[in-house]
């Protein structure tokens, strides 16, 4: 589950590719990030840890359209999301130490863009990064130099991801989560965290947290059904991949 492992997950598929409660009540959750005026209870604060993260797992994974937001550190690194995805691709930045990269998903398209000095860093090859300051780097999801990243915005792999815990859960607190009631689901340990799920309207995932000192971080889920706009950049500001040879 995307506890704490699994947002150091997020942070270091990003790395990877980038490097070659107390109870509380309130509304629940709509197709959007802002609570609907009557949303019906839907049921899940009264059944088992268990069921409720099968719940919250197909909501997520049939949502139209989700936002996912946060930061956190993994492996002494700070990072932060900034991702919109829908079930035709996703757009937004990530960043790394202070550097950011625009990610861009468009089917099987997948496009990069930094400036210089980040992919000087990434690449040691300053020819390489003059070509790509200020460019988009075109790959596939189905190429590694590009794969690992676009990863982040298909939403199939990172619910897999999300729900992949082999530890005993336990349902926790009710917390309200941006106006919204959630109930907590606990991944006990040192190494644990919470994962909130809607207790009205759709059982969304709504936050998460990690509870661990040395890779703490948090992700909101927001907008869920919101219109993601996906618009490939100008050809002229462009480079493909295969130009770069090795």
């Amino acid at each position: 589950m995307l506890l704490t492992r699994s947002i150091a997950a997020v942070f270091a598929v990003a790395a990877l590719a980038l490097g070659a409660g107390c109870a509380d009540s309130g509304s629940g959750s709509s197709g959007t990030g802002t609570p609907s005026p009557t949303p019906a209870d839907n049921g899940v604060a009264n059944l088992p840890a268990t069921q409720i993260m099968s719940r919250a797992q197909a909501a997520l994974k049939k949502a139209p359209s989700v936002h996912l937001k946060g930061s956190g550190v993994s492996n002494s690194q700070r990072f932060g999301i900034d991702l919109r995805i829908s079930d035709k691709g996703g757009r937004g930045t990530i960043t790394e130490g202070g550097q950011k990269v625009e990610l861009l998903r468009i089917g099987t398209t997948v496009y990069l863009k930094a400036d210089a000095d980040f992919w000087r860093a990434q690449t040691g090859n300053s020819a390489a990064a003059e070509l790509l300051k200020g460019k988009y780097l075109k790959g596939s999801t189905s190429d590694p130099q590009t794969a690992s990243i676009a990863v982040l915005t298909e939403l199939d792999k990172f619910v897999a991801e999300l729900f992949s815990t082999k530890k005993t859960v336990t349902k926790g607190q009710k917390k309200t989560i941006r106006g919204q009631e959630a109930i907590a689901i606990v991944e006990p340990g040192t190494e644990g965290g919470m994962l909130y799920v809607a207790t009205h309207g759709e059982p969304y995932p709504l936050q998460i947290t990690s509870s661990t000192g040395s890779e703490p971080g948090t992700i909101d889920f927001l907008d869920y059904g919101a219109p993601v706009t996906l618009t490939p950049p100008p050809a002229d500001q462009v480079v493909d991949t295969s130009k770069l040879g090795k």
